[in-house]
Order: C-alpha cells, then structure tokens, then sequence
C-alpha cells in the first residue's frame, strides 16, 4: 500500500507547522500546516488530490514562570574552634526555577555571618580588644548611712564612665557581672543606690545583648530610674566574663552593683 503522498495521489510534502495562535501572549491556541496537491490532469479532465489540503492541531506556548528562592538553610558549624570567623547559610532559586523566559531570583545565594567559639583550651580572645576594668574592692563593700555614701571614698562611676565604651568589672573575689536582680537592701555595692541590670546574661559568645538597668533608691523601689546598656560574653585564656556598654550616673551616690553576690555565668 501506497502512502499518500507519493507520485500516484500528487500530494506534496507537509509544511511546517505554523506559528501557534493564542489569545494572549501565552497559553493553548491551534496551529495549521498545508500541502500542494501537484497531480496533473487526467484525459484533458482536471483531477483532485483525495484529502485534505491543511491540518489543525492543539499547540501551547509557555507562559515565563520567574524564579523564587527556597528557604536559607541551618548555618554551618562556626569556621574557627577558636575565637571569631565566620558561618553561612545558602538558598537557591529553585522554588521555582525560572523557566520559559521567567525571571531569575534577585538577591544572593550565601548569606555569611559572624561567630564566635570558645572552648576550654582556647587561647584566643572572642571580645573586643579595648576596654576599661574596674577592679574596686569596695563594691564588694556596704556602707553604714547616707553620709559614708556621700562623703565616703571619693571614687564613683560619674567620675569614670563614658557612655559608648566598653568596661568589665574585676573584683579581687573573683565576681565579674553586674547583679542580674534587685539588691536586697540599700547600701551595698559601695554606694547609696545601686544600679542592676534587669536581664539576664547572653549565652552566646561575641552577641551583643541590649539590656535595661535600673536604680535602686529605696528599700522598697528598685527601679527609680531605667537607662539602656548592652552587655556581651567573652573569653580569652579560657576565661569567662562580660563586657557592658554603661550608662554614665547622674551622682557619686548611683554605683554599679557588681561583687556583692555571686552570679553564676
């Protein structure tokens, strides 16, 4: 059996298919392909081709599909076991991929942050490498009344402190944080009126916390005034204190509650 585009039914060759027609710039539409019947004529009597001419068939054109990104994934384990470096997450433009003309994801792929690691054995510092130590005994010390507060001494933070830098307290009983709670009763920590910080310490290595600190006046108010600090966690040599950024006392009378009580870190 012959097929029907041979010599014999004078059908020519299909055409290519034709540009997909569709209502919008994408979507499903038809398109047409012809061929030419080429027979010549029989007996001097003109002679169709059997068949049609044309052919219709369903075609789609894509519609662009941007790309959108996955979620970031966990970080990766800190670069150091020592000190500061770096860890990541990544994302990809897979969610979906951009496909048909679509867009690509804007934006990066990595995400790169800082970490710090500090393990027993290090020798390395995870803190800043500036900042003042008070190492005052007396605020391991009460006073007896209002006028040893005042007139007592003659060292107070007003006089020491400047707001943005960096200080760690270093009592010779070895405490190094500022009381994490109200002071029991007044005059201790050195002064009329305490300042204590109302959070609790961070955790992690090198994260700078943002706390609140209050004013202890009296016996029954612990908070007679509230400023702003920041306080982070280091180490070097395998040593383990805090850092703060302190507000700076309006008064000899307002000390930092540090030394009193021991504060588990």
């Amino acid at each position: 059996m012959q097929n029907e585009e041979n010599s014999n039914t004078g059908w020519a060759t299909w055409s290519s298919w034709g540009t997909c027609s569709v209502e919008a710039s994408c979507g499903t539409g038809t398109q047409e392909r012809l061929r030419l019947c080429t027979k010549s004529a029989n007996n001097g009597k003109d002679s169709q081709c059997p068949g049609s001419d044309r052919q219709t068939q369903n075609c789609t054109i894509h519609c662009p599909i941007d790309g959108a990104w996955t979620e970031w994934s966990s970080a990766t384990a800190c670069s150091v076991t020592c000190g500061k470096g770096t860890t990541q997450r990544t994302r990809s433009c897979t969610n979906p991929a951009p496909r048909y003309g679509g867009k690509t994801c804007s934006g990066y792929d990595t995400n790169t942050e800082a970490c710090t690691q500090f393990q027993a054995g290090c020798s390395a510092s995870v803190c800043f490498d500036s900042y003042t130590t008070f190492n005052e005994s007396y605020r391991r010390e009460g006073v007896d009344s209002f006028i040893e507060c005042f007139f007592g001494g003659g060292e107070c933070d007003k006089d020491k402190v400047i707001e943005g830098e960096w200080y760690r307290f270093n009592l010779p009983t070895g405490e190094n944080a500022v009381l994490d709670h109200c002071p029991g009763s007044l005059f201790k920590c050195g002064a009329c009126s305490q300042i204590w910080m109302n959070s609790s310490h961070p955790t992690e290595y090198g994260a700078i916390k943002d706390v609140t600190m209050h004013v202890k006046s009296t016996s029954t108010n612990c908070s007679s005034q509230s400023v702003s600090a920041s306080v982070t966690k280091c180490g070097v040599n395998e040593e383990v204190f805090f850092l703060y950024k302190l507000w700076k006392p309006l008064s000899c009378s307002v000390s930092y509650c540090a030394g009193w009580f021991h504060i588990e870190i």
